[in-house]
């Protein structure tokens, strides 16, 4: 394949991953057909399928688009805090801020799609795993847990974090109580700061 080649697909690619991730955070995952997902991206039906050989696969590469892009984007926000406001608290906030945004929101549908779509749920099973291993590594630059805290402890702890806010922004329509967000936060970088006292 030319470069001029290459360059053709990756940009049709990532023309596809904008059209489905805008797609489905609008729509949701039920809503969200291939074909709507190609006119979006101003291309046929038929030329999606030039790129992947069926749905399954390409909601599969979509998640795995949408990991990504929410990754950077933690690592963007948090590179421009100034060191002194790295603080547990920061990053939580961060984390929750993340949670709520529409990439999210696309993950939280192909999740939740996954629960009765085996094809899909073996699909992105694999790309979860590496997702949650991202995130441990991330979890352990930012947070910076002491060596005597056991490791499967911290990935518990961030876990549990994780699914929370997660949670959260999944009935936040149905439960907006911006309070009890507040008194979670607090209550969690208490709880953290307890389970990791200096060395």
């Amino acid at each position: 394949m030319s470069p001029s080649q290459r360059e053709r697909r990756e940009t049709t690619i990532a023309k596809l991953f904008d059209a489905a991730l805008a797609t489905i955070a609008e729509k949701g995952y039920a809503r969200a057909s291939v074909k709507t997902i190609a006119a979006r991206a101003g291309m046929s039906y038929g030329a999606l399928f030039r790129h992947f050989p069926n749905t399954t696969e390409f909601m599969v590469a979509t998640a795995e688009e949408a990991f990504r892009r929410q990754l950077e984007e933690f690592e963007k926000r948090y590179a421009a805090l100034a060191p002194a406001d790295r603080t547990l608290e920061r990053v939580l906030r961060l984390q929750y801020e993340l949670a709520g945004n529409s990439t999210n929101a696309v993950i939280y549908e192909l999740q939740l799609a996954a629960r009765t779509d085996e094809e899909l749920r073996k699909g992105l099973q694999t790309a979860v795993f590496g997702y949650g291993v991202r995130i441990l590594q991330l979890a352990l630059v930012t947070i910076d847990p002491p060596a005597t805290l056991d490791p499967s402890d911290f990935a518990t702890v961030v876990f549990m974090i994780t699914d929370m806010f997660d949670a959260e922004h999944l009935f936040r329509h149905l439960r907006p109580y911006t309070e009890l967000t507040e008194r979670r936060i607090k209550l969690l970088t208490t709880m953290i700061t307890t389970l990791m006292p200096p060395e």
